[in-house]
């Protein structure tokens, strides 16, 4: 009777670390979301009167219109972001500052053209790439522009 008494009490004690374990990683969770930039930022390519993404060049952004993108695949998260071309267009930074001095591909398609900074909405699945300090999202909406 002991023996079941001591492996209930291990089968409880293993459940309310469980429980103790999700509610942190809940809480870690809420910081992360409320740190979260309520705009970002990115630098696009002035070709005329139109906005392209500096890297691929065809990518084109227009303000109040959102852009999506697919998840990436795994693989191609784990490639630092600013070497890796599909994931460029949707590539935004949580400042000015950081957009302005992003580092493009040694192949990006429209580097020698004027630039402007977007200000932008941004929202479905991300990424955060820390070596880079840049977000990746699915969704992002260009809402202002500031040439430089």
């Amino acid at each position: 009777q002991l023996k079941g008494k001591t492996a209930a009490s291990l089968s409880q004690k293993k459940q309310q670390q469980a429980a103790k374990e999700a509610k942190q990683k809940a809480e870690k969770k809420m910081q992360y979301q409320k740190k979260m930039p309520k705009y970002f930022f990115k630098e696009a390519a002035v070709v005329g009167n139109r906005y392209f993404s500096i890297s691929d060049g065809k990518t084109e952004f227009i303000g109040d219109k959102v852009l999506s993108q697919s998840q990436p695949r795994k693989e191609m998260i784990d490639i630092h972001a600013h070497e890796n071309l599909s994931l460029q267009a949707h590539l935004v930074f949580d400042s000015e500052e950081k957009a302005r001095t992003q580092l493009f591909p040694r192949n990006a398609k429209l580097t020698g053209t004027p630039r402007v900074i977007m200000k932008l909405l941004a929202g479905g699945k991300h990424f955060w790439f820390s070596d880079d300090e840049a977000f990746w999202f699915e969704r992002i909406k260009p809402i202002s522009l500031k040439r430089w």
